[in-house]
């Protein structure tokens, strides 16, 4: 194929004549013809041969020459190489082809590569090509051409091509990658910069520019830390000029000039760019402002010393727990009560303090009410510097920021040992003036009357279950409630005597529930062979008062305007026995009635 390029194709007797001065015999030329041959069949580069089918007259004007290329031109030879990056396994079915089917007739880049060929005086080397193969599918060559040119007019041209079309792809695709991201870049509201590898700044999108009210070429040119606050710029130099050298990703606040000479924060996060190959090229950059986020920063720490300042100045005991139920903070008066470092108390270190037998309790209301974002509030001892414990009432509230956010508890402490010593003294004078009211209650009644301190000083009921319903007492209930306790004296044995008496102490203990009490439960109880009824009426109203109690039980005629009162005189009369439990939550009253009577007190001591 391509000896003909260089015999065939040339004058033909001026070669013959001068192989034979050269010494050539018909054997060496047949010899370098295959060596050719050879060359260009074992060639990974496309080899080619384009003939004119008239000569085309280099004076010609070079869009004249182009149509008569386009009209004249086709594939004379080519070599497997070439033939392959079409399609075709050999060349010859590519013989013969247009120049039009490889180079796009119409196609500005197909036009431009032909002129550059004319304009170089036909001679051309690595000029890219855009053609078409037998598919259809486009294809990038790097073509180094030669125009074989004779009496004026240009007759053939062979070369060579490298198919470049996988990096021209590739570069399509960065350029592409590239747009892309500047369009994202600047669709983003973030100040968005890259440089390159010495540091030198050489893209702002359009959220800096605007920002600095500059061009792209006026910062480019102006240098990346120009705009920097005075007093910030060699922070960020130091910082910028680290991670050039490492080579690694950075974060930094800085002040930079808005368009208006406002400074501004930002907070600015690098990471290092590298190519296909891993080679560090530069930096990509993105700011955000934090001005306002700086600023609710001062004024929070600014707040904070505020609040520690007026906690320390306190008489009472403070604390500040933060989202993880972690105490951060006890102010002055805290660290002097317990004599230990702020610490030492940090997190649950305070716990240490608190007395073993309240630790459990504490921290179960703690943290509960923390989980429910709920106030308490709890008593436990604290071990104070002296190694005494106080009583300290400890009141926690949740606390939130301007937006609602949780932020942790705050609590404060005051010392209540002194109540709590006067409130048990109080308890115990109580309780001793109580056991005086009862025995000598029990006393003027001759062991009638029990007054009870809890439900577990109430009889027993007689049976599980009482020998009707329990009746809901109102007025109109009354009746209902008396049949059953006549019912029970029956069931009893009682004589006539004994069931009126004891009719009479309910009618008085139910009238007292419904009137003073709005209305209560009565149930009634019988045991045959013991020969005994029990009547339990029970309230919830609001019981007689302590210094009451001895004028509600034994004054004829005393209301307290309470659950008990006007007619209880009259039930201890009638009533072989009566336990009364009252307090400000209700009271119960068990009344018991024998079927005989039974003997005063003071004959049985006889």
């Amino acid at each position: 194929m391509i000896e003909n390029a260089f015999t065939d194709r040339e004058d033909g007797q001026a070669a013959d004549a001068a192989d034979a001065a050269a010494g050539k015999t018909d054997g060496d030329l047949r010899r370098g013809a295959e060596r050719y041959r050879a060359f260009a069949e074992n060639s990974a580069e496309g080899i080619w041969l384009f003939e004119s089918e008239q000569p085309i007259p280099v004076t010609a004007a070079p869009d004249a020459q182009i149509e008569q290329m386009y009209r004249h031109g086709y594939l004379a030879e080519c070599n497997e190489a070439m033939a392959r990056r079409y399609g075709v396994a050999d060349s010859r079915p590519l013989l013969g082809t247009r120049l039009g089917a490889f180079l796009m007739q119409g196609d500005p880049r197909s036009e431009a590569h032909l002129r550059a060929f004319i304009e170089s005086g036909y001679r051309l080397s690595d000029a890219e090509s855009v053609e078409r193969d037998r598919d259809g599918s486009l294809r990038w060559f790097a073509n180094s051409l030669m125009g074989i040119v004779e009496n004026g007019c240009l007759l053939r041209a062979w070369g060579t091509q490298r198919d470049i079309t996988r990096q021209k792809q590739a570069e399509v695709a960065l350029r592409e990658s590239e747009a892309r991201f500047r369009r994202l870049a600047d669709a983003s509201p973030a100040l968005i910069w890259m440089t390159d590898a010495e540091g030198s700044g050489i893209y702002f999108n359009q959220a800096w520019l605007k920002f600095r009210g500059l061009s792209l070429e006026q910062q480019s040119s102006i240098g990346f830390s120009d705009g920097v606050h005075p007093d910030d710029q060699d922070a960020v130099r130091r910082v910028s000029g680290a991670a050039v050298v490492l080579q690694q990703a950075f974060t930094t606040e800085y002040r930079l000039r808005r368009h208006d000479g406002v400074y501004r924060w930002l907070l600015d996060d690098a990471v290092p760019l590298t190519d296909k190959d891993g080679a560090f090229t530069g930096f990509l950059g993105s700011c955000i402002d934090i001005t306002e986020r700086r600023e609710a920063a001062e004024q929070h720490q600014q707040s904070e010393a505020q609040f520690r300042l007026m906690a320390d100045a306190a008489p009472v005991l403070i604390w500040v727990s933060d989202t993880t139920a972690a105490c951060t903070y006890f102010n002055k008066s805290w660290l002097d009560f317990t004599g230990r470092t702020q610490e030492q108390e940090a997190g649950d270190g305070w716990t240490e303090g608190i007395y073993p037998d309240d630790r459990d309790r504490s921290l179960q209301v703690y943290q509960t009410a923390f989980a429910a974002r709920q106030p308490f509030t709890m008593e436990y001892r604290l071990r104070r510097s002296d190694g005494e414990y106080r009583w300290l009432l400890d009141n926690g509230v949740p606390y939130r920021d301007d937006s609602g956010l949780f932020q942790g508890f705050i609590g404060s402490c005051i010392d209540v040992t002194e109540s709590k010593k006067a409130e048990a003294e109080r308890t115990a004078l109580q309780m001793q003036q109580r056991r005086f009211v009862r025995e000598m209650l029990s006393s003027l009644t001759e062991g009638r009357l029990l007054l009870c301190d809890t439900d577990g000083d109430l009889p027993r009921p007689l049976a599980t279950e009482p020998i009707a319903p329990p009746v809901t007492l109102t007025h109109r209930s009354l009746n209902q409630f008396r049949h059953g306790v006549n019912a029970a004296c029956d069931a009893a044995g009682f004589g006539r005597e004994r069931c009126q008496d004891l009719e009479t102490a309910v009618g008085e203990a139910s009238m007292n529930s419904v009137v003073h009490a709005g209305g209560g439960v009565g149930r009634v109880y019988a045991d045959q062979a013991q020969g005994l009824v029990q009547v339990w009426v029970s309230d919830q109203g609001s019981g007689i008062a302590e210094e009451s109690l001895h004028r509600a039980t034994l004054e004829r005629g005393f209301t307290t305007a309470g659950t008990l009162g006007h007619g209880f005189w009259m039930i201890l009369r009638t009533i072989d026995r009566i336990y009364l439990l009252t307090g400000p939550h209700g009271t119960t009253v068990v009344l018991e009635q024998q079927r005989t009577a039974p003997s005063p007190a003071w004959m049985k001591e006889l």
